[in-house]
């Protein structure tokens, strides 16, 4: 993917787009969805952690 978009990073986006193209209709929706949500959670844990 990173060769692809020639950009040594990539970003949740590209990792969104690969996934709507890669797994047809809801599936992609759904494999979507739960990686955000995945992502959200990780995010919001580490904030918390730092909080402490």
């Amino acid at each position: 993917l990173a060769h692809y978009t020639k950009r040594v990073t990539i970003t949740s986006r590209d990792i969104q787009m690969a996934v709507r193209l890669l797994l047809p209709g809801k599936m992609g929706k759904l494999a979507e969805a739960q990686g955000t949500n995945a992502a959200l959670r990780t995010s919001l844990c580490a904030i918390w952690q730092q909080r402490k």
